[in-house]
């Protein structure tokens, strides 16, 4: 998975638009932010704003990308483009204080502000790179009870928002059933299967009752490309309740539980959108729905909030 641009190909241009940047008094000069394009596409200026607007916004979130660098590349830099040292002088004499800082002469501080801004360039690309990459238009989960454990499947049709998305970071969460001593969750009793639109790979327990893996994607996708994959989880123990908990955006979870005919719960509560510590908690419950004769419940849910938990919970007592 990459940025839009890729990170080799975007350092270059801002580098060269950060030591133009750095030229006379830096940021401190009266410039059109448009000058430096690549500048204010990743600090995400507003360049249809006003002059000053847009010169504000771009002062203030590249000072702000500054301060998050080491104390060694925060001073070069800041002093480098002007946020730091005497505002009113130019690029040579601004710098001049580094020298008798570091004891180091002018090449050799050139060489060290050069360094800054390369750490700053590749900080500012992985920033600008979407919280997000790919979200989930739809997703559809059956799961079929049987005994103490269940079967998993998952349909989700998802859409990337980044160019070059080649795998999916997934993960999930099984608890054990009440009555049964709780310990850490065993791979060896779990399995999980790329059924149609790509392979698993790299599945390793991340937490004591989380496991995470990786679905490697057919091919790269381009932004704004739709995708559809399936995957099989079979579980051998399973606590009474299956919730998502969306980490990336989802707008619509459809929900099916098909429970043994000879053990449909007495009570299946709906979670909608709770606090996923709360998950499992009755009380926390938005409504109840009956099984049909079969022994199945369905539910749906539009427009997840991120790390909210959305499901079923069920009671046999």
């Amino acid at each position: 998975m990459s940025d839009t641009i890729p990170n080799a190909e975007k350092s270059d241009p801002l580098m060269a638009e950060l030591k133009a940047l750095r030229r006379g008094y830096g940021v401190n000069a009266k410039f059109d932010v448009t000058t430096y394009p690549c500048l204010a596409e990743v600090l995400r200026v507003d360049t249809s704003a006003s002059a000053f607007t847009a010169r504000e916004q771009f002062h203030d979130r590249l000072a702000a990308q500054c301060d998050r660098l080491s104390e060694r590349h925060r001073l070069t830099a800041k002093y480098a483009l002007g946020f730091d040292g005497d505002l009113d002088s130019r690029y040579t004499d601004r710098v001049r204080p580094l020298q008798t800082r570091f004891d180091r002469d002018a090449r050799t501080v050139q060489r060290r502000i050069d360094g800054a801004f390369a750490v700053l360039c590749e900080q500012l690309v992985a920033a600008a790179r979407p919280r997000h990459p790919w979200h989930t238009n739809a997703l559809s989960t059956v799961v079929t009870l049987d005994g103490p454990g269940a079967d998993v499947v998952e349909d989700r049709a998802i859409t990337a928002r980044v160019d070059g998305l080649d795998h999916i970071e997934h993960s999930f969460t099984v608890l054990a059933p009440p009555g049964v001593e709780a310990g850490p969750l065993d791979l060896a009793t779990v399995g999980v299967e790329g059924i149609a639109g790509g392979d698993v790979v790299s599945a390793e327990l991340r937490t004591r009752n989380r496991a995470s893996f990786t679905l490697r994607l057919p091919k790269p996708l381009a932004k704004g490309e739709a995708h559809r994959f399936r995957l099989g989880i079979r579980v051998a123990s399973f606590g009474p309740f299956y919730v998502c908990t969306p980490i990336q955006p989802c707008d619509t979870f459809h929900l099916a539980v098909q429970f043994e005919r000879d053990r449909v719960p007495a009570e299946v509560l709906v979670v909608d959108g709770v606090l996923s510590h709360e998950a499992t908690d009755p009380a926390s419950a938005g409504g109840r729905i009956t099984p049909d004769p079969a022994g199945l419940v369905r539910t749906r849910f539009d427009d997840l909030e991120l790390a909210r938990s959305y499901g079923l919970l069920w009671r046999t007592t």
